[in-house]
């Protein structure tokens, strides 16, 4: 009997142990699976973290680029009206009949390269009579290309919808538009002058240096 009821004491306890040890596995594996799920978790978290912090710094990044393309744009916006008060200034001073039509103002604007470049002029008529005058600017463009002295009228290189050079205006003139130069061409002079109907002789006529006229 001692030896039967040792042999159940041993089978029973070594089921015991085999249970005990199986709840320890499960126990054990279900702690990993818990501690599994809760880092998954938080990983899923700290991803849609770094996602928004990716798009805030991007929605940051293009309005610091907006906002230096505005502050740009309103600094040309501001130095092209600096420009025209100076224009109209000089007009309003212009007291004494003039010979004649004459430029008041003349700049050239680089607008991105590739040769494009805005020009704009004011004419002005300062007269007695307060007649109208008719005619035509000349404007002509000196320079080399590819070491040989060359010479460009605007009228050929002017944009379509640019400003006509031809003028019939009693006062005051505003004439721009868009030209754009060959691509071996560099620019050294400009040359301007001014023709009433009727008149052979220029009633304006003055060369500007190329670099002093660019804004």
């Amino acid at each position: 009997m001692l030896s039967a009821t040792a042999v159940g004491i041993a089978f029973h306890f070594g089921q015991w142990r085999s249970i005990v040890s199986t709840m320890t596995d499960v126990t054990r594996k279900r702690g990993i699976m818990e501690d599994y799920l809760g880092v998954k978790k938080q990983n899923n978290q700290f991803v849609s973290q770094v996602a928004g912090l990716k798009q805030t710094l991007e929605v940051d990044r293009f309005a610091r680029v907006e906002n230096r393309k505005t502050i740009s744009d309103l600094q040309t916006e501001v130095a092209d009206l600096k420009l025209e008060l100076a224009f109209y200034r000089d007009v309003i001073s212009s007291t004494k009949p003039d010979k004649g039509p004459q430029v008041r103002g003349f700049k050239l604007r680089d607008v991105g390269g590739d040769g494009r470049f805005q020009y704009r002029l004011v004419l002005t008529h300062v007269n007695k009579d307060d007649r109208v005058s008719k005619g035509r600017v000349d404007v002509e463009i000196s320079g080399q290309d590819k070491g040989r002295k060359q010479y460009l009228n605007l009228a050929r290189v002017a944009e379509a919808d640019s400003g006509d050079l031809a003028f019939n205006f009693k006062h005051f003139r505003r004439i721009e538009g868009l030209m754009r130069l060959p691509s071996n061409f560099s620019p050294e002079k400009v040359h301007v002058a001014v023709y009433e109907d009727g008149q052979k002789k220029s009633s304006f006529k003055k060369t500007y240096d190329w670099v002093k006229l660019i804004k």
